[in-house]
């Protein structure tokens, strides 16, 4: 109810959704996106179920806890209780990959420094590298970026004070997600256009991993990025 509600003008083209629908037959998927936000994370959930797509199940973004089914809720409780020792994220993801189900990776979290980003998001890019290195999966790995566009109107290119804050249009913060949220539920579509999702396109890991054999691995992940 929720979704229908809060995300039912955003254009998800039947292009795309075919195209996702082929690769998640085919392949290993691991979506990217390049920053963190649980907005967009929960939508792309939303449009997987109601278009029959696999789900994410894993990623690297904020606590899932409260969006889950009551019985996921309780067990959690009760494995946290009874002290059952959880993986770390990397293996977590690694995992996920090599049962072939599809994972989700954020290159970054919203007003961080270029330093910090990388020590959030690079484990997970040198892992999906070593994967297909190493052929470990039923199926070829492929990395999907994905985008959720809320305001199509041109940014200013001299960032001022909101943004240093809040983050750009580009690389917006909780803040200004939440407005373009509210935005998109309560305003009218005719002067900014609705909110549309893309899908880049899809860049098969083991052929990336042979034609970068030569550089270092650290070299590698950042071609990746």
């Amino acid at each position: 109810l929720f979704g229908r509600i809060t995300y039912k003008n955003i254009r998800f083209s039947s292009r795309s959704i075919e195209e996702l629908r082929e690769l998640s037959a085919a392949s290993t998927v691991v979506y990217v996106m390049q920053s963190r936000s649980m907005i967009d994370y929960l939508y792309f959930n939303f449009a997987f179920i109601l278009y029959g797509l696999p789900l994410v199940r894993f990623s690297n973004g904020g606590r899932t806890w409260l969006y889950r089914s009551f019985r996921k809720k309780v067990y959690g409780l009760l494995a946290r209780i009874f002290g059952r020792r959880f993986s770390s994220h990397e293996r977590a993801f690694v995992q996920t990959v090599r049962s072939g189900e599809p994972s989700l990776i954020f290159l970054q979290r919203p007003v961080q420094p270029d330093t910090s980003n990388r020590l959030y998001s690079d484990a997970y890019l040198h892992a999906v590298l070593n994967l297909a290195d190493r052929n470990v999966g039923k199926k070829p790995i492929v990395m999907v970026p994905l985008l959720l566009i809320w305001d199509k109107r041109n940014e200013s290119y001299h960032r001022g004070l909101f943004d240093d804050v809040f983050g750009s249009r580009q690389d917006p913060g909780f803040f200004r997600r939440t407005i373009n949220l509210v935005q998109n539920v309560w305003q009218s579509l005719v002067r900014a256009g609705a909110p549309s999702a893309q899908i880049g396109s899809p860049l098969k890991v083991d052929r990336f991993a042979r034609k970068n054999a030569e550089v270092t691995s650290s070299k590698r992940a950042d071609r990746l990025r």
